[in-house]
């Protein structure tokens, strides 16, 4: 509702800037910003984008819409949008429901490369964005774990009079996210899968990923006014509702926080591959406890072990803690990691920003300035030093959920059963209780307990359960707090209970339950691994309470006690990822503590082989069976007689089989003009900007300072070089043919871009 919509505001930029660790000034190293100093390491460059083609594997995208033809193996992509959202909601299993695991927004003046492609009527035609945002509640039969990890990991926009789609999905083999464009996706056409030109996404895409607008998303529908203006024309958009109270305030938030946590990723991959060391290469150094270690091709790889094992406690533990105490986590990690992060980090890793500038199109007009394009370098979210204990937290935590989580549930419950089965370790924590009734009605009585003990292990325990007349037990455990001396240690909140064991005698009441993480259904675990087994509960003399029922547990005298159970049952997991080290270390097999990029799938079905699970097929472990990759080979037209500078420096976006950014290196113009002569006026006012202050310019520059970052210019020696003398001077020539000047072009630009001539196909 409108008038909710300042709450709403507030809710969501309070969420994004605990997920993206804040969205305002960047955070360097003291010094860092010195001319002097070493600036830090991006986590991912967009100087190098690195190959259009995967090094290694295929997208999520290629997975998911394989198929067989006539005996041939193809990419078969549903045509209409609607047909794809429903292959996808299939893929992600039976209980999939739409609006707990997609968002879609419809944006009609946005800054995408296809913006101005329903101009003039941008309102008959809005590009749809489409994210994953949510697991499954089960993984779909045959898929395993392919529903889960396409959440944050797949994003679609849609503008239908380009007839493509523009997509981005992960790439787990490779460690990264890929860039495909769907060309002919129109009825009666046979849509055709390409990898995109890298160069050109990560122009805007400076982290290698997804990005979009901070809040409150003033180009989508989320604006009232926008949304208004679309629902005059259709009320809805290929499925999707132009206008329908707050919900698509909602979804833009979805989506913001998708793309927030999924801009780590390559933070994550680049501190797996090189924060270790290199694989391979011999360490010598200290030891925290100060003795000389000598690494024969070991210190890289132990140090993934203990990563791996870290992350591995993170995801059991439902996201809550791993164990930063132990000698393995100390002196196999954090210190190694931090040696090798001096040596290859010394000001920091830079992450990138993943949010820009939000742009109300309606109040500032429809020209994407210099100001809000995403072409524009953005300064880093964060610059993690690997000093902090917050940086190796944030790692541990991010490799935990590059793991699936229906393989977790598999680990969970192994474990459960090898502590059943054998004589593992066990303790014991106890604490005083006081257990009252309620009777509710004639179907069911409410108990209630409060448990408290002071000092070392102590204990605060609150909760409840319902006994029905059938003995059927069950409950839950708002708050679970254990110390350690006399300081808050680990806490747990929202555990369900359910009874194993009942038993009345003597007086005395005695109840036996096996507590869960509600959200994910794990056992809650310790930071050493070890799980809860059982909370047992035994009273006598209930206390009978005529409080309301909906009242706080009350205080009450203690009449009973409680008693935890907790099983030192990861060692399993610790011995699974011993062997995986012998393996790598010892045999030099290739595995994966191994591999350059992490995968989490392949590393979870490691760990429960070695736990005698039996493994099941991955969904994309494997590529065989994909159809063949296609690229955008489209070269520049030897037939433009232009200088050569236009092929070394503008080919790389501008020579494509693509129409935007617009191919004008190899298509002409409809009245066979050259594409170069057509788009003169644009180009000569887009090299003109290199001219402006960064702070004066209304446009962005072009090439974009990313990609002559790549090519070994500096902005400086750029602006006054010959290459781009070279390509302002052909530009002169074809203006003065028409009658104007480079002058001209660049004061009416400044004035009202817009107004230039169109380039090619309207685009900008």
């Amino acid at each position: 509702m409108p008038g909710d919509r300042p709450s709403r505001w507030r809710h969501a930029s309070a969420i994004l800037l605990v997920l993206a660790a804040g969205t305002g000034a960047p955070v360097w190293p003291a010094g860092a910003q010195d001319s002097a100093e070493t600036p830090p390491v991006w986590a991912f460059d967009p100087a190098e984008p690195g190959p259009d083609q995967p090094p290694d594997g295929r997208s999520l995208f290629d997975h998911l819409f394989a198929a067989e033809r006539d005996g041939a193996a193809v990419t078969d992509v549903p045509y209409p949008f609607a047909a794809l959202r429903e292959r996808l909601l299939r893929h992600l299993g039976p209980g999939a429901k739409q609006n707990q695991v997609l968002a879609q927004v419809l944006i009609p003046h946005g800054r995408a490369l296809q913006r101005n492609a329903a101009a003039p009527d941008h309102f008959a035609s809005p590009r749809l964005v489409l994210a994953v945002v949510g697991d499954p509640p089960s993984p779909p039969p045959g898929l395993r774990g392919l529903g889960a990890r396409l959440k944050d990991r797949l994003y679609i926009g849609y503008q239908e009079k380009t007839r493509s789609l523009e997509v981005i999905s992960y790439n787990e083999t490779a460690g990264r996210f890929e860039f495909q464009i769907v060309e002919d996706y129109a009825p009666g056409r046979a849509p055709r899968v390409v990898y995109a030109r890298r160069a050109i996404c990560v122009a805007c895409h400076q982290n290698g990923g997804p990005i979009f607008s901070q809040p409150p998303w003033s180009e989508t529908n989320a604006n009232a006014e926008i949304a208004r203006r679309l629902a005059a024309r259709a009320p809805e958009f290929h499925g999707v509702a132009a206008e329908e109270g707050s919900r698509p305030f909602d979804q833009a938030l979805l989506i913001s926080t998708a793309v927030v946590k999924a801009n780590l990723t390559s933070a994550y991959q680049r501190v797996w591959r090189d924060g270790c060391g290199q694989v391979g290469q011999t360490e010598v150094g200290q030891t925290e406890v100060g003795e000389t270690e000598v690494g024969e091709n070991n210190a890289a790889i132990r140090c993934r072990a203990a990563l791996l094992t870290a992350a591995l406690q993170f995801k059991l533990s439902g996201g809550r803690h791993s164990d930063r105490n132990s000698e393995a986590y100390r002196g196999d990690l954090a210190a190694p990691l931090r040696r090798a992060w001096q040596r290859t980090w010394r000001s920091g890793l830079a992450i990138p920003r993943p949010l820009i500038p939000n742009r109300d199109p309606l109040a500032g007009g429809f020209d994407v300035t210099a100001v809000f394009d995403p072409l524009r370098a953005r300064p880093p979210l964060d610059v993690w030093t690997g000093e902090a204990p917050g940086d190796l937290l944030a790692v541990v935590a991010g490799l935990a959920q590059l793991l699936p989580a229906s393989d977790a549930t598999r680990l969970d419950n192994r474990l459960r059963d090898l502590a059943r089965d054998g004589a593992l370790p066990r303790s014991f924590v106890r604490a005083p209780c006081a257990v009252s009734r309620r009777s509710l009605d004639v179907w069911a009585e409410r108990f209630l307990f409060r448990c408290e003990s002071e000092g070392p292990g102590g204990l605060l325990l609150n909760g409840h359960f319902y006994l029905r007349p059938e003995a059927r037990l069950e409950g839950g455990i708002p708050w679970l707090v254990m110390s350690e001396g006399g300081e808050q240690a680990m806490k747990f909140e929202d555990l369900a209970i359910a009874a194993e064991h009942l038993d009345e005698r003597d007086g005395r009441t005695l109840v036996s339950f096996q507590p869960l993480n509600r959200r994910d259904r794990l056992h809650p675990r310790l930071p050493d691994g070890s799980v809860i087994e059982a909370i047992a509960l035994t009273w006598a003399d209930t206390i009978e309470d005529a409080a309301d029922p909906s009242a706080e547990i009350p205080d009450h005298p203690a009449n009973g006690e409680v008693v935890l159970t907790m099983v030192q049952d990861f060692a399993p997991v610790s011995a699974a990822v011993a062997g995986l080290l012998r393996q790598a270390d010892e045999q030099g097999a290739p595995g994966v503590l191994s591999e350059s990029a992490f995968h989490g799938g392949r590393a979870m079905a490691a760990v429960l082989a070695a736990l005698g699970v039996g493994s099941v097929a991955d969904c994309c472990g494997d590529d065989m069976g994909l159809p063949p990759i296609a690229l955008d080979a489209a070269a520049p037209d030897p037939a433009l007689g232009a200088p050569q500078a236009f092929a070394t420096y503008c080919a790389a976006c501008h020579a494509t089989a693509a129409r935007f950014p617009p191919n004008f290196l190899t298509v002409k113009a409809e009245a066979g003009e050259s594409g170069i002569a057509h788009c003169a006026e644009r180009i000569a006012f887009r090299l003109a900007m290199w001219d402006r202050p960064a702070e004066a310019r209304t446009k962005s520059p072009m090439p974009p300072a990313s990609w002559l970052r790549g090519a070994g210019w500096s902005p400086a020696a750029w602006r006054d070089g010959a290459p781009r003398a070279a390509l302002r001077k052909h530009l002169a020539d074809l203006l003065a043919q028409s009658g104007t000047s480079t002058r001209q072009i660049e004061q009416q630009g400044r004035q009202a871009y817009e107004t230039l001539q169109p380039c090619l196909a309207g685009a900008d």
